[in-house]
């Protein structure tokens, strides 16, 4: 059993093997990630950890920072993350055991991303209003009561919580909203107006037209004369003064998977279909056509076009704020922030830690 130790965000990567990486959490899905693990299954018992044959729960697992993490909540963020990964196959780690310690950084990461924003929102003074809290008590209130109190304790069985930490959770997903609005909503401190947004848009995206030709007789990227043959009596024909590259695109274009517009395609580095879809469209000169390149799609033409503002101001809500599973600017400028905190952020681990494992912790 190793001694209590403060250890920083680099020490981590030694002791638990965690590497905070940056992923889109889908902020506004911060309940979803807090509550959204509940499935149907059987229930659970209180819990508890083996210890020497004997059944322990322990007041806490480790401190991040100056937050307790208690081994209720990490019980909660464990037995689901397990889940995650076995699909319920009870034999899953005694088969593969190497995952154990995939399960407890993954445990870790999500701890320290979920801390992370409430420290981020407690250096710059975020907190609950008054009235803030009360709406959070009463909205569990009326969630039990709309439930009924047997389903009520049936469904936090299911998602291996008690009341007490089902309402810690839901007042910190409260937080880090407001923390998300302090930084970024409609008046937030980082909020881009319009002048400053299309500024972002212009240094960022790229815009073209595309032409895909679908391999011919099995060929693929690698391999692939037959169809860059055919690829380059098309680049000639684009070439032609008279042409109209749109048309040709609705013309010949293989790939229904890769549609567009009369607008054009608009992308950055990071949303680009491919990367050399991206690194040869900003090698294009404006109103220039490239040559024919290989990618998984098939064979690809590009023509650069210039950025349409009316475009940019059309798609401004959905780039700053995100689409459904898809991270927004906004998002991910806010996720950068928090990490950013938590690597400073230092934990403690209890002697506790060292004994959890998937057949110590139910």
């Amino acid at each position: 059993m190793v001694e209590n130790k403060k250890i920083t965000q680099s020490q981590i990567l030694i002791i638990v093997g965690i590497v905070l990486v940056t992923t889109a959490l889908g902020f506004l899905c911060w309940r979803m990630e807090f509550f959204g693990l509940f499935q149907e299954e059987s229930n659970t018992e209180k819990g508890y950890l083996l210890a020497d044959g004997k059944k322990i729960i322990p007041d806490r697992v480790f401190t991040i920072g100056d937050y307790e993490i208690s081994f209720d909540e990490y019980r909660y963020y464990y037995l689901n993350c397990k889940r995650e990964l076995d699909g319920g196959n009870e034999t899953f780690f005694q088969t593969y055991p190497q995952y154990e310690s995939v399960l407890k950084d993954k445990v870790m990461k999500k701890i320290m991303h979920s801390y992370g924003a409430l420290e981020l929102a407690r250096l710059n003074n975020v907190k609950l209003t008054a009235e803030q809290l009360t709406a959070a008590n009463q909205a569990v209130d009326h969630f039990i009561a709309d439930q009924g109190q047997e389903a009520f304790v049936k469904m936090l069985n299911e998602g291996y919580l008690n009341e007490e930490v089902y309402r810690e959770l839901f007042k910190k997903s409260c937080i880090c909203e407001n923390a998300y609005d302090y930084f970024f909503g409609e008046k937030g401190k980082y909020a881009m107006s319009k002048e400053e947004y299309l500024e972002y848009f212009d240094k960022n995206y790229l815009a073209v037209y595309h032409i895909f030709i679908d391999y011919v007789d099995k060929e693929d990227p690698y391999s692939c004369e037959k169809t860059m043959e055919k690829a380059m009596g098309m680049y000639d024909l684009a070439l032609a003064e008279e042409a109209d590259f749109f048309d040709l695109y609705k013309q010949y274009n293989e790939n229904d998977e890769m549609n567009i517009s009369e607008k054009g395609c608009y992308f950055t580095r990071d949303n680009a279909p491919y990367q050399v879809y991206y690194t040869t469209a900003l090698e294009t000169e404006f109103g220039k056509i490239s040559k024919p390149f290989a990618t998984y799609a098939g064979i690809c033409i590009l023509k650069r076009i210039a950025l349409d503002d009316e475009v940019a101001l059309d798609g401004m809500n959905d780039i700053l704020n995100g689409t459904g599973s898809d991270a927004g600017y906004y998002e991910l400028q806010f996720e950068n922030m928090y990490n950013q905190v938590a690597e400073k952020m230092i934990i403690v681990l209890d002697d506790c830690y060292e004994m959890i494992s998937t057949s110590t912790l139910f």
